[in-house]
């Protein structure tokens, strides 16, 4: 895979975390669901994840920006 392809894959992963959460979220307090501990898993694991995502979006606009200012 591409490191294009690679990030966009990534990028999915984070945003179906979210979905989940956000479902859960939902489940919780409709009272679907009793159960605040998934509910604040799958939240912590949107939020770890999404972190993670910015993270590396700076590296590599970092590694960007270096490579931008080398001379050839």
């Amino acid at each position: 895979k591409t490191f294009s392809e690679l990030l966009a894959d990534q990028i999915m992963d984070v945003n179906n975390l979210q979905k989940e959460a956000n479902v859960a979220v939902e489940k919780l307090v409709s009272g679907k669901s009793k159960n605040i501990h998934e509910t604040m898993l799958a939240v912590e694991k949107a939020e770890i994840a999404f972190k993670t995502m910015n993270q590396v979006r700076t590296k590599v606009i970092e590694a960007y920006k270096e490579v931008m200012r080398m001379q050839v």
